[in-house]
């Protein structure tokens, strides 16, 4: 007990500035930790809206190349079916901006594909929009009908077919990241 009442005495002993410091200097420190632990909250959360932000880009913009290469390729059907140059709109659209589409890939979406699945890619697209221009070409001058006609038609598809098909696999493993960085913001 004199111990209990030493310490009481060495409190009762301090001066009223001294007591009101270490009183205050509790709640302070924890509204010090929590200030703290809430711009680092801020910071993570708005690394997670910029990641969210750019991967939702990188869709939007997978999804308008495909969009683009798809209205080359019904424009040039179009072309080959009637004849008539107003259908080559998309193409010539397309192949205006081919160069820096396949250059620029879709930054947003690197390490998604392989540098193997990445190269397949873009050879599709490129073997796409060259066997369109064959068909241009071909039906323009009349060297391509009937037979000859379908099976470059039929090429094509496939080409189209094999980016449709590595596009949808990017698009899923985009989603499925934006996904996760989604159900993170919401864990906060």
């Amino acid at each position: 007990m004199v111990e209990v009442t030493r310490r009481g005495q060495r409190w009762a002993d301090l001066p009223l500035r001294t007591k009101v410091l270490i009183l205050l200097s509790l709640p302070l420190g924890a509204l010090l930790a929590c200030v703290i632990s809430g711009i680092l909250l801020v910071g993570q959360t708005n690394d997670l809206l910029t990641n969210t932000h750019r991967t939702s880009v990188a869709i939007n913009d997978l999804n308008a190349k495909l969009q683009l290469l798809t209205n080359a390729e019904t424009g040039v059907r179009g072309f080959a079916a009637t004849g008539d140059a107003v259908f080559l709109q998309p193409y010539k659209q397309a192949l205006a901006a081919a160069p820096s589409a396949l250059a620029n890939g879709v930054p947003g979406a690197k390490g998604v594909l392989t540098p193997k699945q990445t190269d397949a890619l873009k050879a599709n697209v490129v073997n796409e929009l060259v066997v369109l221009n064959q068909i241009r070409l071909g039906v323009s001058d009349g060297t391509l009908s009937g037979t000859a006609l379908t099976d470059e038609l039929l090429t094509g598809k496939k080409y189209m077919d094999s980016v449709r098909a590595d596009i949808t696999l990017v698009e899923s493993r985009l989603n499925a990241v934006r996904t996760s960085q989604r159900n993170q913001l919401h864990s906060y």
